[in-house]
């Protein structure tokens, strides 16, 4: 389709009215190719033979196919010209202003790693929110809800329409998986594959977090068979959504970190185009470390995400998850470093606006810490509170994992009476669900022995 664009392009005298419509069309279909550096320049060359009034929409919707497509970076050098444009609508300039914030910070190197409440965030948010522009836009989506609605009980019931938002902000895991399964369908068939692995993963990730281990393998196979038709993908952020999926599977059997480890490595690795995710990657990273028994290397990457909880606002995306990935660090090394920002980031911000995810809940991360700081307690009553809404949203295997983990605070303050009963109930669930790796670290917990190897 592209060469062909660009034929006819070419064929049209300079000064035609038709050119830099055709010119838009060409930078579109180059940007769905994954051909983003001749995408911007066919988006710029069409903005500079488009009328004054059509060149910023035209920047604006082939920034909007670029950051779909994978790449952020490529959609950033399109917003400057755009705002420079002037005469863009509302909805035009939410779009651009939004892509420019992110350039920005991601130019800056003080910058913790997740989106700050900048003048003009929110505000753009809200008008791209309320004109219904954000459907089939991923993280935006979710990114735009929080921000608009700010607590998850005040997100009205359409927007769980957007399996995103459905999946990523209200935890309603078994609505999702399905829908983000027929998106995938219809975007294979449009040829948008680059959407199609963001959706597949999605799937996979809320099946997995349901329990349903073989439907999330099965989703997991077909995502890697689109990873594997798109090169040119990179380190899309697509990429890291199938990323995501992988590691629910792991956190879930408790086993393969060697492997995860390595699979994660790459995105670590400072890169502008993937900046505004930083901490949170971060703190993805230290998980994993922690659960590989790489104590300091663990405690090391938990640097930048406790700076982002302190600074960012709740809305922001991935700040609930960071709170809880952090706690379940400190947890699983047993140890009591930034506990305090910690647990102020999950009272103050993470559960009063209640954002859920696959494989984290605000409330266990609560009882994780006030376990740490010896409230067996209050602890108790996180617990049972994390029960509650585990229960109610049929995530089975981080259900049990409560239940493991009750049993392991009893376990350290050496209360083996008291450990009994979450202990039984964990194992059960863990040979219901297929969690090995689980089962084997609660036997390793009741068993009497030196400490853990990753404690430091």
């Amino acid at each position: 389709r592209a060469r062909f664009l660009r034929m006819a392009r070419d064929l049209l005298p300079a000064g035609d009215d038709r050119r830099a419509a055709t010119a838009a069309r060409l930078a579109v279909a180059l940007a769905c190719a994954l051909r983003f550096d001749d995408a911007v320049a066919a988006a710029l060359e069409a903005a500079a033979e488009a009328d004054p009034g059509t060149a910023a929409p035209l920047l604006a919707e082939v920034a909007t196919v670029l950051a779909t497509a994978g790449s952020n970076r490529h959609a950033w050098q399109l917003a400057p010209a755009g705002l420079a444009a002037g005469g863009a609508d509302p909805v035009t300039r939410a779009s651009l202003v939004l892509l420019d914030l992110d350039r920005r910070e991601a130019a800056d190197p003080e910058h913790p790693g997740i989106p700050l409440d900048l003048p003009g965030r929110r505000a753009a948010l809200r008008v791209l929110h309320e004109a219904g522009r954000l459907t089939g836009r991923g993280d935006l989506a979710r990114y735009a809800v929080a921000a608009v609605h700010g607590r998850r009980d005040r997100v009205p019931p359409a927007a769980a329409a957007d399996p995103t938002v459905a999946a990523f902000v209200l935890g309603e895991y078994a609505a999702a998986a399905p829908r983000f399964a027929a998106e995938a369908d219809a975007a294979q068939e449009r040829g948008r594959l680059a959407w199609a692995v963001y959706c597949r993963a999605g799937a996979a990730r809320c099946l997995v977090a349901l329990g349903e281990l073989a439907a999330g393998r099965a989703e997991l196979d077909r995502t890697r068979e689109l990873v594997a038709r798109l090169p040119g993908l990179q380190l899309g952020w697509q990429l890291l959504h199938h990323q995501g999926a992988e590691d629910a599977l792991v956190c879930v059997l408790d086993e393969g970190w060697a492997e995860r480890r390595a699979a994660f490595a790459p995105w670590v690795a400072p890169a502008p185009e993937r900046h505004w995710g930083s901490a949170a990657i971060d703190s993805i990273a230290a998980r994993i470390e922690a659960r590989s028994g790489n104590a300091r290397a663990a405690l090391a990457l938990l640097a930048r995400p406790v700076r982002a909880l302190h600074q960012a606002p709740a809305w922001a995306p991935n700040h609930g998850r960071m709170a809880c990935e952090s706690a379940e660090v400190l947890w699983l090394l047993d140890r009591r470093d930034h506990l305090a920002v910690v647990e102020s980031a999950l009272r103050e911000k993470a559960l009063p606006a209640d954002v859920r995810f696959p494989m984290t809940d605000a409330r266990l991360a609560l009882a994780r810490v006030c376990a740490l700081d010896g409230r067996r307690d209050e602890a108790r009553r996180w617990f049972d509170a994390a029960r509650a809404v585990l229960d109610a949203q049929g995530a089975r295997p981080l259900r049990a994992v409560v239940d493991h983990d009750e049993a392991l605070m009893h376990l350290r303050a050496g209360d083996a009476a008291a450990a009994r009963d979450p202990a039984e109930r964990a194992a059960a669930a863990f040979r219901r669900i297929g969690m090995p790796g689980w089962l084997r670290r609660l036997d390793a917990a009741r068993t009497p022995g030196p400490p853990a190897a990753g404690r430091v």
